[in-house]
């Protein structure tokens, strides 16, 4: 019998942005007292959800190496955070949110899954109308630039209740060396 594993595929911003993302992470929390759902998990930019058997998956981790092979770094800059309703998140500028959201509908035509919000980075998610508040104070000049530079295949795990990275893929951008080859 094949079991069934719960994964998703993220852009995985540079370790420093991560350390960034976590300290506002733990200044939220420290501020209100109160633990909020994502605050333990690594910064990303979630691309796709999928259930998928070991078969299926080796059929995917080729897809993304294919992709992440091709894929020439760009910058992304997040220039605001967005704190509403049960939310905060850093939000992409006009030109970040155009680059990311075509390299996102790539990857998605190429991995089936159940995933359709819009690139963003979680500070928490499930806050209460005081976190809310607090979140408006603290984050409001917070601001991320970074290099995207590879993707990240990330399981569920299901005692912790958080997904951990079991791969990633660097882009090598490579596209255009391979066609040139085929010339020869």
């Amino acid at each position: 019998m094949n079991h069934v594993n719960h994964y998703s595929i993220v852009i995985l911003p540079p370790d420093e942005v991560n350390e960034k993302v976590d300290e506002l992470k733990r200044k939220l929390f420290t501020e209100s007292g109160k633990e909020y759902s994502s605050r333990k998990s690594i910064a990303h930019i979630t691309v796709q959800e999928f259930w998928a058997t070991e078969n299926k998956l080796n059929k995917i981790i080729l897809k993304l190496i294919k992709v992440a092979r091709e894929q020439k770094c760009f910058p992304a800059e997040f220039d605001k955070v967005i704190c509403s309703e049960q939310t905060a998140f850093f939000s992409p500028n006009a030109n970040s949110k155009n680059d990311l959201e075509k390299f996102i509908k790539r990857l998605r035509s190429e991995v089936k899954g159940h995933i359709t919000s819009n690139a963003h980075i979680s500070i928490g998610r499930k806050l209460s109308p005081q976190q809310i508040e607090i979140s408006r104070n603290i984050f409001s000049n917070e601001t991320l630039n970074f290099e995207c530079n590879r993707i990240a295949l990330r399981k569920l795990n299901d005692t912790i209740k958080q997904f951990e990275v079991v791969q990633i893929f660097p882009f090598l951008g490579k596209e255009l060396a391979e066609k040139q080859l085929t010339l020869w």
